[in-house]
This record gives C-alpha cells, structure tokens and sequence, in this order.
C-alpha cells in the first residue's frame, strides 16, 4: 500500500464527518423533514436503495442522502429495516 493512499482515506475520513455534522444540524434546526424511499434497478439488472431526507431551510428545499446501499437479497420490505 502506498502512503498517499492512507492520506487519501484520512482526508476522506475528515471530510464525511464534516459533512455528517452539517447534516445533523440541519436536521436538528428544522421545523418540517420529509423522507422518501427508493429503490432503483438498472440495464443490468442491479438494485440501489437510496434514503433522502428533505428539509426546507430559509425556504430553501436541501436534499440530504442518509442512505445508499446495494440490494443484493431481492427487493422487499426487510431492505429497508
């Protein structure tokens, strides 16, 4: 393993928990969060599940992605638990 790949992961690592706190303030301040659900298959036969959470800041619409995950089991309500 080169060294530029762990400085790599670590400024990565920094980055999402940057943009995790954003996302838990913005949840946290709001009045109003919308969450929607939804499942996706492409050309190739595979199938996303992805969460959205909307909130609506200063009469502004923000789209925040808490999940994103690869269905491999079929799709079902247990994906969603």
């Amino acid at each position: 393993m080169h060294w530029t790949n762990l400085i790599g992961w670590a400024m990565v690592q920094h980055m999402h928990n940057i943009v995790l706190e954003a996302t838990i303030f913005a949840i946290i301040v709001v009045q109003y969060i919308s969450l929607t659900c939804d499942e996706v298959s492409l050309m190739d036969t595979q199938s996303w599940l992805s969460i959205h959470a909307y909130v609506v800041q200063n009469w502004l619409c923000l789209p925040i992605l808490l999940y994103f995950e690869h269905v491999v089991v079929g799709s079902s309500v247990d994906n969603l638990i």
